[in-house]
């Protein structure tokens, strides 16, 4: 198994103190589980989103990219929260 962080095992033995799991064995196999029925439900990244990423990274390594502006995030940002507001 691999080494966990002083932060996360200190965290697994208080949810085994606390008689949330009866060993972090089980509190580890809770966590994968958790992670996977997570990841299933992920929405799956549409074919032509990954083609305009691989049109975006192409003109990056032609040069033809400007740097990121604050003006660049909060177009994203307002893009995201009209996008969020119609689904």
């Amino acid at each position: 198994m691999s080494q966990l962080s002083p932060q996360s095992e200190q965290f697994l033995e208080q949810a085994v103190a606390a008689g949330w799991f009866p060993s972090k064995e089980a509190a580890l196999d809770a966590a994968v589980r958790a992670l996977q029925d997570a990841r299933a439900e992920l929405p799956l990244i549409a074919d032509d989103h990954l083609d305009a990423v691989e049109a975006g990274l192409d003109e990056a390594d032609a040069g033809k990219s400007a740097p990121w502006t604050s003006q660049d995030r909060d177009t994203i940002r307002q893009l995201g929260r009209q996008r969020r507001a119609s689904d």
